[in-house]
């Protein structure tokens, strides 16, 4: 008993004193923006939709650059992208990147070869592509009609170091602690939750970013829109869940933290094991004294 509330007051005092000494850091004015879920096409896609969809982003990419954002994020598939279709959308948006002097990261459903892939894009202030990335982990059946990506999501956003995974990609500390180690200050998430799981899902994902001492941006479809700092507190959140069309403009901290986890990652867990089964030999060992005094 005594072991254990030390090990639970040592974990509070450690956490009140990382929080207050939190330093005043540079801050980006950040904006999120889901459209209304209806307008988002599944199964078969024509072409002339797709594209005005892309203008139906890129005005709203506008408004929240005329409201003050520097960096915008769009959620997951938020756009369908096939060869066909590929330089007229790609061309709207780093258009409006460009117009706007905004970094631009949007989900998209990537048709663009034979191999179907699950894909984010970003675009700087000049309208070029600055990272293509791939998901890594795909949910099990619904898409099975994707291939897996093997690279991970890192670019530059004015000398900030920034990354960008894709919503079940967060559910993987293992793979996250990669970005960590890469050392970026932000992640960018477009992702896409189930209604019922929105809050749970944006709260794991806040998480990744607590363990490796990053920001994070995620715009979810039918879920959360949330900026989180590095000590995982939501500094703006807004809900989606009802399918309407929704938008979240906030600040987020550049600030990057050096953590244990990063380090070292689960060594905490191997020292609890460790010691339970040490704990278990001490008793077996106990037990087999008392058991040969008896004798």
């Amino acid at each position: 008993m005594i072991t254990s509330l030390t090990l639970i007051g040592t974990l509070f005092l450690y956490g009140l004193i990382r929080i207050n000494s939190i330093s005043d850091g540079e801050m980006i004015p950040v904006g999120l923006v889901v459209l209304d879920e209806k307008t988002h096409a599944m199964g078969n896609l024509n072409d002339e939709t797709e594209i005005e969809h892309a203008r139906n982003y890129a005005g709203e990419i506008n408004k929240l650059a005329k409201l003050g954002a520097e960096l915008i994020v769009l959620p997951e598939r938020a756009i369908n992208i096939n060869k066909e279709t590929e330089s007229a959308i790609v061309h709207i948006l780093s258009h409006t990147a460009q117009q706007e002097h905004v970094e631009v990261v949007t989900g998209y459903t990537n048709y663009k070869n034979e191999t179907a892939y699950n894909s984010a894009l970003s675009l700087n202030a000049q309208g070029m592509i600055t990272m293509d990335y791939n998901k890594r982990h795909l949910v099990s059946v619904l898409e099975d009609q994707f291939v897996p990506g093997k690279e991970l999501g890192l670019y530059v956003f004015r000398d900030i170091n920034m990354g960008t995974a894709i919503c079940k990609d967060l559910d993987f500390p293992e793979y996250i602690k990669q970005y960590g180690r890469d050392s970026i200050a932000i992640l960018s998430v477009p992702a896409w939750d189930f209604v019922a799981d929105d809050w749970l899902h944006s709260r794991m994902a806040i998480l990744r970013g607590v363990e490796n001492g990053f920001s994070m941006i995620r715009t979810a479809r039918l879920g959360r829109l949330t900026i989180s700092d590095a000590y995982g507190r939501v500094t703006a959140e807004a809900d989606c869940s009802n399918g309407n069309a929704t938008f979240l403009l906030g600040d987020v901290p550049t600030q990057r933290i050096v953590t244990l986890y990063t380090k070292y990652g689960d060594w905490f867990g191997l020292v609890v094991i460790f010691c339970a089964v040490g704990f278990l030999f001490v008793i077996f060992l106990k037990r087999k004294e008392i058991q040969s005094g008896i004798e």
